[in-house]
């Protein structure tokens, strides 16, 4: 599952208009979903 929390964080911080679905999949296949976590 995505954590909407930490993937709204990232779309804030980084100002950038990302597919909240791509996005998901991305922290999924990525080490950045622990520190998310």
């Amino acid at each position: 599952q995505c954590d909407i929390n930490g993937a709204a964080n990232i779309l804030r911080k980084s100002k950038q208009n990302f597919d909240f679905e791509g996005l998901c999949k991305g922290l999924l296949d990525s080490p950045l979903r622990i520190r998310l976590s």
